[in-house]
Formats: structure tokens, sequence, C-alpha cells
């Protein structure tokens, strides 16, 4: 098993989206590994929204979970997340 790290610099894809808790909004960042690991999006255009659209509400637990354990702002969201 590999493991990849980001580098300084370099731009990691994937989707910001954000949350409401509280009445506060809490953005978030599922990487496009995240996506296509777990929740099987594409690389097409549309894929990681879609594949974001149909897995919301464990998508939004997990940024939850991480938001409410104190994790740093924005949160951010990779494959071993779920």
């Amino acid at each position: 098993m590999t493991s990849h790290k980001k580098m300084p610099g370099e731009v990691q894809k994937g989707l910001w989206f954000s949350i409401e808790i509280e009445h506060e909004e809490i953005v978030v960042f599922i990487s496009m590994a995240a996506l296509t690991d777990r929740f099987n999006a594409s690389p097409e255009k549309g894929s990681q929204l879609a594949a974001y659209k149909r897995n919301q509400k464990i998508i939004d637990a997990v940024a939850l979970r991480q938001f409410n354990a104190g994790f740093p702002r924005p949160i951010k969201l990779e494959t071993a997340d779920f």
C-alpha cells in the first residue's frame, strides 16, 4: 500500500462545499480520491458533484463529526475518513 502525501505547492483536486451547523456556514473539501474510491465518481466533468449529491447525507455526517471533534477549518475529507 502506498501513501500519497501532498507536496508543498501541489494542487489537490476535489470538491468544495459548505454545510450549516448551528447557523454557521462551515466550509468543507472532499478529495477527488475520496469521491472516486468511496463514491464511484469518475474524472468526467460533473461526476464529482453528482457523487456528492447521491451521498450527501454520509459525507455531511463525516464533516460534522470532524467539526465536532475540533478538526481545523476548512474541514478536509480524504478516502480514509470513510
